[in-house]
């Protein structure tokens, strides 16, 4: 089967593929829901298709709302780390702030919460990064300091670290702008295609090498310019996830 994913969050109530359409992925991207519709749905897809990675959504840079058991613990332990303004205008937003000291426990401690709700095979942790807009840190008008950056960069790393220490055996798939994190089994590059060197496998990459490129739909679903994207990242070794999954499968995408 062609290295294929697809997300299937949902509207927070139902997921939005069918388990037969999503069951036909090697990687599904789902949201960490423990509704019953969500339960059900991922119950469904594991029956059909055994070997299919189920990875959990989880929110990293800004608070959730949901009934996702990460994001009711984030809610009540790290609100201290969220700021009222956290991104230089004109950007918007309201990132959490990484150096704060309830953050880290906090984090770790929802993702083990969503990782006890269902037997997931992983998690995708999904805005992984510090924009250069942040204002932990400012400078300037439109500048996130050099240091404190790179500062939060590095307590984003030691986040995949301990995760790593204590699910040496789950996928770790972060949404990072570029960034690479040892110990992670990859990141997902959206929509740039002049971006796919990032793709490539890099040194501290945990096994399997899982990097992802996601397309957003293009004009007339046009089926030609989207298999040039996707070869191009299957080149690379990576994952290609396009639209929702029954777009994807409507195109013919996924091939055994």
């Amino acid at each position: 089967m062609t290295k294929a994913f697809c997300l299937a969050y949902g509207n927070g109530t139902s997921p939005a593929a069918d388990a037969a359409t999503a069951a036909q992925f090697p990687l599904i991207i789902t949201a960490q829901s423990a509704g019953q519709e969500y339960m059900a749905w991922r119950d469904q897809v594991k029956a059909i298709s055994p070997t299919a990675l189920i990875l959990a959504y989880h929110q990293t840079a800004f608070q959730q709302a949901g009934d996702g058991p990460g994001y009711v613990t984030m809610a009540v332990q790290a609100a201290a780390a969220q700021l009222a303004q956290t991104m230089v205008p004109p950007d918007t937003g309201h990132m959490y702030n990484y150096l704060d000291a309830s953050y880290k426990a906090a984090y770790l401690e929802a993702i083990a919460a969503v990782m006890a709700s269902w037997p997931y095979d992983g998690v995708f942790l999904d805005n992984f990064t510090v924009w250069l807009g942040s204002t932990v840190g400012q400078i300037g008008t439109h500048t996130c300091d050099p240091v404190i950056r790179s500062q939060m960069f590095t307590a984003l790393q030691d986040i995949i670290l301990t995760l790593r220490r204590w699910y040496p055996n789950k996928i770790i798939i972060t949404n990072n702008a570029g960034a690479r994190y040892f110990g992670s089994n990859g990141g997902m590059t959206e929509n740039d295609v002049t971006r796919m060197a990032e793709l490539a496998p890099f040194n501290g990459q945990a096994y399997p090498n899982m990097n992802l490129f996601y397309l957003n739909p293009v004009p007339n679903d046009d089926m030609p310019a989207i298999s040039i994207v996707a070869a191009q990242a299957l080149s690379f070794g990576a994952y290609f996830g396009y639209g929702n999954a029954a777009a994807l499968q409507t195109q013919s995408l996924l091939v055994t």
